[in-house]
């Protein structure tokens, strides 16, 4: 028996939805229960932060929310992305001489 791939590349899954490319290139979302949420139609897709994803088509890109639909250029923004390191914590302390 041979088991095709159906996926190129994924993702981690972020608010219940998992970017992944499928072998045309193509990339869409898959929900929880590994369904296909959001069909395939993006050259590029970003994971879901705070309730919109950053996605492209050819040469027009944008935001969707989770049912997929496109997020109006007048619309919300997520803020700054995803939660930056305030400081940095040396993996060691530094030596002593």
């Amino acid at each position: 028996m041979v088991i095709r791939a159906h996926f190129v590349s994924a993702l981690a899954s972020s608010e219940g939805l998992a970017a992944v490319q499928l072998i045309d290139g193509k990339w869409g979302y898959l929900n929880s229960k590994g369904t296909m949420a959001i069909t395939p139609q993006f050259d590029t897709a970003l994971p879901f932060y705070n309730g919109m994803a950053q996605v492209s088509a050819g040469s027009t890109s944008g935001y969707i929310d989770p049912p997929g639909s496109p997020v109006p250029r007048s619309g919300p923004r997520p803020a700054s992305g995803p939660p930056k390191l305030i400081k940095e914590i040396p993996a060691f302390p530094p030596p002593r001489f």
